[in-house]
């Protein structure tokens, strides 16, 4: 029975397919997707809107992340608090200082990075403290910014919808005190994006909802280059703000399992601690060190560098 209704469909497609030849129908052709321009922007009304991401002076969160068997969980925190450089002339333009550490345990210690929006620095186990350059520095400085595809020209040379596509997220609950994940499936445009200095990006957005569910990224660091993949899922609107961010976050790595960041509380607008964003004593040697092979190297020939 089902395979003869099989064939009867078959056959009913080829008779429609000849028809279709002899009167020569045009296609029907797929809307065209989306300027990514208009993707981006829709992203931003989705989390809250420029006016209310614009109101936000500084965000702190708690977090943790699973390591899975590796490390277990571990505490994560990080503080973020916007800068204005060259205020009041055309140069002038926003910038996001921060510092982001996380307890490795006692045996590995911390991880620690952080900048001021010009000089970003990191300093892990076993590697030593570097300052960044170059493309690792302008992924540093794309990451840290919340308005990244508010302000998207500044960072990115080139933006485009490349098509549509459905993928798997994970959204997860608590029942009876267990934590219980539901996959569900999502249309999303897909969106690359190219930066100025840097491997290209893609992103997946939600074409119902406008959340971005889904960031590919190609990051250079002091260990290679990393391909990373950050799944993003239960969005929620932040503590002091009218902006919505995700508190759920799987990273994704070759070579590694999945690990997961949950967030635990975030505040926006609160202030600074003493010394919080102030660079640490290494970074400061290397710094006056690169400015003293600068000015080594800027030195006319014979003389000295003033």
């Amino acid at each position: 029975m089902i395979k003869l209704a099989s064939t009867a469909v078959l056959g009913l497609a080829l008779l429609v397919s000849a028809l279709g030849a002899q009167t020569d129908a045009p296609e029907k052709k797929a809307p065209a997707p989306p300027e990514a321009e208009k993707v981006l922007a829709r992203y931003v009304e989705a989390v809250g809107g420029e006016k209310a991401l614009a109101a936000v002076e500084s965000y702190r969160s708690e977090l943790s992340i699973d390591f899975g068997e590796m490390l277990g969980v571990r505490p994560m925190s990080s503080f973020m608090k916007r800068r204005v450089l060259d205020a009041g002339t055309k140069a002038e333009r926003v910038v996001w200082a921060y510092r982001a550490e996380v307890d490795l345990g006692p045996q590995m210690g911390k991880s620690v990075e952080g900048g001021d929006g010009v000089v970003h620095w990191a300093s892990q186990p076993m590697m030593g403290t570097n300052v960044l350059e170059g493309a690792e520095a302008a992924a540093k400085e794309r990451a840290a910014d919340p308005l990244v595809y508010l302000h998207w020209r500044r960072y990115y040379r080139e933006i485009k919808t490349t098509g549509r596509a459905e993928i798997e997220i994970e959204e997860e609950s608590t029942v009876g005190g267990k934590k219980v994940l539901k996959k569900t499936k999502r249309d999303c445009w897909v969106v690359k994006l190219t930066p100025h200095e840097g491997e290209a990006e893609t992103t997946w957005f939600d074409v119902e909802n406008g959340l971005l569910h889904r960031a590919l990224t190609i990051m250079p660091s002091s260990m290679g280059t990393l391909e990373m993949t950050f799944s993003s899922s239960d969005y929620r609107t932040i503590e002091g703000a009218a902006v919505k961010q995700p508190f759920r976050i799987v990273l994704s790595m070759k070579g590694l399992g999945p690990q997961v960041i949950r967030v635990t509380s975030v505040e926006a607008n609160v202030p600074a601690r003493e010394g919080e964003l102030d660079f640490p004593a290494e970074v400061k040697k290397l710094l006056a060190k690169k400015a003293r092979q600068k000015a080594e190297k800027d030195a006319p020939e014979g003389g000295e560098s003033k």
